[in-house]
């Protein structure tokens, strides 16, 4: 079942397609050998409004700078890899 790990902004929340638990979790300890496109499922990030039931949409870059200080989708994609909280889908 397709997981994303969650990361909860100020104003939005963020959230990015993994392909498996245990690439995350060696990426946390200081592993990054793999390429972030062989850790995240779909090379995005995804955000949602609070408090609207609206369907997650990729995220701008003015998202992006807004919450995380920088538009750099590498950079943006390793914070929410390491903070964030994992969520399994609902099919």
């Amino acid at each position: 079942m397709p997981q994303t790990v969650f990361y909860k902004g100020k104003d939005q929340d963020f959230s990015v397609i993994i392909e498996n638990k245990a690439a995350v979790e060696k990426f946390r300890k200081g592993d990054h050998s793999l390429p972030l496109i062989d850790i995240v499922g779909i090379y995005k990030v995804f955000v949602s409004q609070r408090g609207t039931e609206a369907s997650d949409d990729e995220a701008s870059k003015q998202d992006l700078e807004n919450e995380f200080g920088t538009s750099n989708r590498d950079e943006v994609i390793k914070k929410i890899l390491t903070e964030g909280e994992f969520n399994t889908l609902k099919p």
